[in-house]
């Protein structure tokens, strides 16, 4: 055996840059030859992308935890997650923090859990790995109401409107006049008199026992989360009622900003705060954000002024823009608001009111506000566009020659990989016209439960080590123990997109019935002449790979794996645990499983953890068919482009996940693409 190189350290031994190893082993070194751990970490590291997984239980419910997960190369900050930057305002409405970071903000900062900060991968249908493992936290059960002596006290709607106003036009400096006012108009504390609560933290406290009481509207909750369906209600007790819980979370939120409470404090509280009340903090920042009350003469009372319309507006227009909606010239003349006799866009709906005066609260249905106000400005939609409900992701529809559907609907994830399909805000589009549907319609596709097995603590915790480019630690590392694994990249003309199929599932209920239909769907290929359907049956997920850099890298025997261009994947039927039991015939011969004629590195038997790597090069319905075919199988994939991502580090990028299958692309679906033309509309659309 070749001496090891443990008598020479990485510092004295010349090794040729990790940009030049395009051969393995590199110039100098045999397969024989064994690397110290210093050599090892220049030679296979350097650039390599590396994965951490991390697990917090959460302070107030040992019950519950949260997943993180970050990707990277060592050369980016530590723990910054790898996600898309959206030119659209609309993303960054889709997440908040309380408090103000001046530097970056980790995803366990954001209020929505898990955090939409770094929801979404750059590639339509993608998210990040963040993303994947915040799948899989725990929420058993709401928290507890802590009993306490502290009650709110009664106050007229009149007067919670009068305070608002005034907080928004600076409080008082007298801190202890902001004291004396919290308990005598409030809350109600029987020992305040003899015990008196100068104490930032002791106020703090008694506002967050308050709001944690059952009887205020859980905000957290998707269904609550049309924030003008409350401040707009001409039911005059649930708008005392609302005004009432959103004076007491813009009181705790003035405490927790003011210079009184230290930032330990507020950390501390921050990580302790139940959940429903972490949702009324963040529905007063936004308040005292985008609306004023202003006191209308002479009759007393008040009106809403609207200060972040025009942004909104602007944000709205990107959004269309950018999704490449069919009728613009219909919603760029109702959003110029210049005709007199159309409806002002605040009042076409609660949905747009929520959406235009930006009382917009952090999740998902922020995207679902943009959409339907969008449609609210299209008259050429005929109001058939209503019934798209937010409550249910799983929805799309169809308007005119297009379709669009949002990010946790399955024929979004598949259909994004298309040439020319946009991702705004978790909406995907323009898709494929339908001929199975009609000219404007709204449906819900069905969709299972994808059969891949559940993440735990310890898959999430054990991430770094599962993938760790070196392997298990060692003091020598054997050369013969790792291999430059390369792609083919020569372009294979196979599937291309012929159909875009919906069956229907539900009959109506009632003919007067305006829910939408819920539909099976299924894409339907032309391969070799012949037409290929691929039901999208599994609601599984498509993890966008981490870019490395200084690649290509080598890769530990033991990621096992296995490498087949996209044209022998329609023969696989089945991976691992998992076989096509769909009831569509298929004409080729062979089940694919782990047939070295089949593919190259064969996975030698280890079938439950191998990865089966795809080669879609070429055409981009060739990443659609193999998004198409994780559906139809219900296994979840990595998804990289080998202009970022080296094999080797797409491999073990989907050890790090937990998932059995990656999809390597060469990024086509960007080429050819016909930009939007923005040129202004001089004439209203029909």
């Amino acid at each position: 055996m070749d001496s090891p190189t443990d008598s020479t350290s990485s510092s004295h031994r010349e090794f040729p840059s990790t940009s030049e190893v395009v051969t393995w082993p590199p110039p100098g070194l045999t397969q024989r030859s064994e690397l110290i751990a210093c050599d090892a970490e220049v030679l296979i590291c350097t650039g390599a992308c590396s994965f951490e997984g991390y697990v917090s239980v959460m302070r107030n419910n040992p019950n519950q935890y949260r997943c993180y997960a970050f990707a990277g190369t060592p050369e980016s900050e530590k723990l910054e997650c790898h996600g898309s930057s959206s030119p659209t305002d609309i993303t960054q409405w889709m997440t908040l923090t309380i408090e103000d970071f001046p530097g970056t903000v980790h995803p366990w900062d954001t209020v929505e859990q898990p955090s939409m900060l770094m929801c979404f991968g750059d590639t339509p249908g993608t998210i990040t790995m963040n993303q994947w493992v915040g799948l899989f936290n725990l929420n058993t059960r709401s928290e507890t109401s802590v009993k306490s002596t502290v009650e709110p006290r009664e106050i007229d709607l009149h007067s919670i409107l009068d305070r608002i106003r005034a907080i928004q036009q600076g409080l008082e400096s007298d801190w202890q006049a902001r004291c004396d006012f919290l308990y005598t108009h409030l809350l109600y504390d029987a020992e305040f008199c003899s015990k008196p609560k100068h104490n930032i933290e002791e106020q703090i406290a008694d506002l967050i026992m308050v709001l944690d009481h059952e009887r205020w509207t859980d905000f957290s909750q998707l269904g609550n989360q049309v924030i003008s369906g409350f401040f707009k209600t001409p039911d005059p007790q649930a708008a005392r009622a609302f005004f009432h819980q959103l004076l007491l979370g813009v009181e705790l939120y003035l405490r927790l900003r003011c210079d009184h409470c230290s930032k330990d404090v507020r950390r501390s509280v921050l990580l302790r705060v139940p959940r429903k009340v972490a949702w009324d903090i963040a529905l007063a920042r936004r308040w005292l954000e985008n609306i004023t009350l202003e006191l209308c003469q002479p009759d007393g009372g008040f009106r809403f002024v609207l200060c972040s319309k025009q942004r909104q507006v602007e944000a709205l227009r990107e959004f269309a823009w950018m999704l490449k909606w069919p009728n613009m010239a219909e919603v760029e003349y109702v959003l110029e608001e210049k005709d007199s006799e159309e409806i002002p866009l605040e009042d076409r709906g609660p949905l747009s009111m929520s959406w235009v005066s930006g009382t917009i609260l952090p999740g998902s249905s922020a995207a679902w506000l943009a959409m339907n106000t969008l449609i609210a400005c299209d008259r050429g939609t005929g109001g058939l566009l209503n019934g798209l409900g937010y409550m249910f992701p799983n929805s799309g529809f169809q308007y005119r020659a297009s379709t669009y559907f949002y990010a946790d609907c399955i024929v979004a994830k598949v259909m994004g990989a298309g040439r020319g399909v946009n991702q705004v805000a978790g909406w995907t589009g323009p898709c494929l016209y339908t001929p199975d549907l009609d000219r404007i319609q709204c449906i819900r596709v069905r969709q299972q439960v994808s059969i891949v097995r559940h993440l735990s603590k310890r898959d999430i915790k054990s991430m770094q080590l599962r993938s760790d480019p070196l392997g298990p630690a060692e003091d020598y590392y054997p050369v013969e123990d790792y291999t430059l694994v390369l792609p083919d990249t020569k372009a294979v003309d196979f599937a291309r997109v012929e159909k875009l199929s919906f069956l229907l599932w539900s009959e109506p209920k009632r003919s007067t019935d305006n829910e939408p239909l819920t539909y099976n769907a299924a894409v339907t290929f032309a391969i070799d002449g012949d037409s290929w359907p691929l039901r999208l049956r599994y609601n599984v997920s498509f993890i966008e790979a981490a870019p490395c850099h200084s690649g290509p890298h080598v890769l530990f025997y033991d990621y096992i794996h296995q490498v087949i261009r996209v044209d022998q994947l329609l023969d696989q039927r089945r991976w691992g645990r998992v076989a096509a039991d769909t009831g569509i015939s298929f004409s080729r011969e062979g089940n694919g499983s782990f047939d070295s004629s089949n593919g190259r590195s064969c996975a030698g038997g280890r079938e439950d953890e191998a990865v089966l790597v795809v080669e879609a090069f070429g055409h981009p319905d060739n990443e659609v068919f193999s998004r198409a075919w994780c559906a139809h199988m219900g296994l979840s994939a990595v998804v990289a482009n080998i202009n970022d991502t080296c094999m080797a580090c797409g491999i073990r990028g989907a050890y790090a996940a937990c998932v059995t299958v990656l999809i390597f692309t060469d990024g086509s679906r960007n080429e050819d693409v016909e930009e939007v033309d923005r040129r202004p509309c001089t004439k209203r659309g029909r």
